[in-house]
């Protein structure tokens, strides 16, 4: 994968990296699972953050553990 690419990808879902940045420290960074990252980076136009339906006030960065939250 081109660097410029998938640094522009993370910066579409506030994700900064540095160069010796692990996926689980990427992920650790704003509360999601390694997997995420990779869809962040491997699918085009993904996006981690979304407006929850359920109005959902709890700030996490993360849709499953949102919803994990309202049960």
């Amino acid at each position: 994968m081109d660097l410029n690419l998938a640094k522009e990808r993370l910066a579409k879902n506030k994700v900064t990296a540095g160069h010796d940045q692990t996926l689980h420290d990427l992920a650790g960074k704003i509360n999601v699972t390694p997997i995420d990252i990779l869809k962040i980076l491997l699918v085009e136009n993904y996006q981690i953050y979304r407006e929850f339906a359920s109005g959902c006030t709890c700030k996490t960065l993360s849709w499953r553990k949102c919803q994990a939250a309202a049960r």
